[in-house]
């Protein structure tokens, strides 16, 4: 299992592994990774995005309403700070570290 710790790193990996083996269509390649970590705010944007419907995902939350039916919603304060804390873990991802280890694999 992976933790969003290990997430960025992660992102890292599957990005080059997709670009080097030219691996299918790509909406998030190690270029826009780069200038994620660098500070640039459209690819950060655009990792946002790609990763949204799974940030989603894990922001769901489910509850009994008044007549006992479950009922699920987004929580929206869920949904911002797993945003934060990828854009956070982002800012300290060592790509060029990741990426090294991964051609000696």
């Amino acid at each position: 299992s992976c933790y969003l710790e290990d997430g960025v790193l992660i992102i890292c990996v599957a990005a080059y592994k997709r670009e080097k083996e030219g691996g299918g269509f790509m909406t998030l390649d190690i270029e826009t990774i780069r200038a994620a970590i660098s500070g640039d705010y459209e690819a950060m944007m655009r990792i946002l995005s790609y990763y949204d419907s799974y940030i989603t995902a894990l922001s769901t939350v489910a509850a009994l309403d008044e007549k006992g039916t479950l009922v699920r919603h987004m929580a929206m304060e869920i949904k911002e700070r797993i945003r934060a804390k990828l854009l956070a873990k982002l800012m300290d991802c060592d790509l060029e570290g990741v990426l090294n280890r991964q051609q000696k694999l």
